[in-house]
C-alpha cells in the first residue's frame, strides 16, 4: 500500500512541503488575467491603491525611499511570475522600474498576490533619492504602472495616476522630503525641516 501511495503522489505532481510555491493555477484558464494593484503602509498593511490616490514612500533595508507595489490577481500562474512595478514622470517620461521573479500567496476572494509578510513578493520601485525626476516626487501626479506576467507568459498590465507621499513620521519624514525633491544632490545633508543644508 505503501509503494501505491508514493507512486500516486509522484504520478499526481502534488506540491511537496518544501516546495517554494505551493499555490498553482489561480482562477479559470480559459479566462483573461485580472489584476488589482495593492500597496504596502508603512505600518505593515496592504492596501488596494485606486486612480488618484496617495502612494506612500517607505525606506527599504537598503536606504533611500520606494513604493512597495504589489498585486492581488486571479486566472494566472501563480508560481514564478514575473512582476514589474515603475513610476513615471508623465512631464518628462523619466522612468522608475524594478522587477523581479515571485510566487504568488493565497489571499482572500479566490485570489494570489503579495503578502506584507515578504517585502520580496512587492515591486519595490525606487524613487528617492530623487535624481530622475524634474518635480518633487511628493505630492506630485506621476503614473504608477504595474505588469504581472506569468510562466505561461499570461500577461496583465495596470497604470494608475498616484501621487506618492512621505508617510513615515519624525525624522524619516523630514528625510523623504528632503531627499525626494526636486534637484536633490546625492550627500546633500537634511535639515529637520525637509529642507538641504547649505553649509556655513
Amino acid at each position: 500500500m505503501r509503494v501505491l501511495a508514493l507512486a500516486a503522489l509522484l504520478v499526481c505532481g502534488c506540491p511537496k512541503d518544501d516546495d517554494p510555491c505551493q499555490l498553482g493555477f489561480i482562477g479559470d484558464r480559459s479566462a483573461a488575467p485580472e489584476l488589482e494593484v495593492i500597496v504596502l503602509d508603512p505600518d505593515g498593511t496592504v492596501r488596494a491603491i485606486a486612480d488618484g490616490a496617495g502612494a506612500p514612500l517607505i525606506e527599504p533595508p537598503q536606504g533611500g525611499r520606494v513604493i512597495f507595489a504589489g498585486v492581488r490577481a486571479r486566472n494566472v500562474d501563480a508560481c514564478a511570475a514575473t512582476l514589474t512595478g515603475a513610476l513615471r514622470d508623465s512631464t518628462s517620461n523619466h522612468v522608475m522600474v524594478d522587477t523581479r521573479t515571485i510566487n504568488l500567496v493565497a489571499q482572500s476572494g479566490g485570489t494570489g498576490g503579495s503578502t506584507p509578510d515578504e517585502a520580496s513578493t512587492f515591486a519595490n520601485v525606487p524613487v528617492c533619492p530623487n535624481q530622475w525626476s524634474q518635480r518633487d516626487v511628493f505630492g506630485q501626479d506621476y503614473t504608477l504602472e504595474i505588469t504581472l506576467i506569468d510562466r505561461q507568459q499570461r500577461r496583465v498590465t495596470k497604470n494608475l495616476r498616484v501621487q506618492p507621499m512621505c508617510a513615515e513620521p519624525g525624522g524619516k519624514l523630514t528625510e523623504c522630503l528632503c531627499i525626494c525633491k526636486k534637484g536633490y544632490v546625492l550627500g546633500e545633508p537634511c535639515t529637520p525641516d525637509g529642507g538641504v543644508d547649505a553649509g556655513p
